[in-house]
């Protein structure tokens, strides 16, 4: 479990870093639900202006949602810095045994790529979402259509090379 603290041996920056992405995600969620339940008259306006500074409308939550999911996602681009340091580590501790885990090493090197693809097309969706300027200049349903494409596509394509 995430809050018990992190594993014997894991690296206390990665499971920090689990929290932060966690709590934001988790936030972002709530957040959202409840600007869809009011938006659909299931929570009431009362409930949204007592979060909202007295106004009833759900903008400012929407906003301050997607905050949240812009702070997850870019929680992933500090798990991977992370990840790859430690794993620079790793691999200069080996010295000459390197080519023994050359199998493994690629492995982890395509695993960490596809999460760093995936992220990257997220992140300027939840960019967008969250800006309170009206968002990213250009933007559109088709970029948004790329950004999920990719990394769903993303996704698919490193869970189809497991299976192979």
């Amino acid at each position: 479990m995430l809050l018990a603290g992190s594993k014997p041996g894991a690296d206390p920056v990665l499971h920090r870093v689990a929290l932060l992405q966690a709590g934001s995600y988790f936030t972002y969620q709530i957040m959202e639900n409840v600007c869809v339940l009011a938006d659909h008259d299931i929570i009431p306006k009362s409930f949204v202006a007592r979060l909202n500074r007295g106004s009833p409308t759900t903008a400012r939550l929407y906003l301050i949602a997607y905050r949240f999911w812009l702070a997850g996602v870019s929680c992933d681009f500090l798990r991977l810095a992370r990840e790859a340091q430690l794993e620079r580590k790793k691999r200069a501790a080996r010295g000459s045994a390197a080519a023994a885990f050359a199998e493994e090493d690629a492995r982890v090197d395509r695993r960490w790529w596809i999460d760093l693809v995936i992220a990257g097309a997220w992140f300027p969706m939840a960019l967008h979402y969250s800006s309170s300027s009206g968002g990213l200049p250009g933007w559109n349903v088709g970029w948004m259509g790329v950004c999920g494409l990719v990394a769903g596509g993303e996704r698919i394509r490193g869970l189809w090379k497991a299976t192979a």
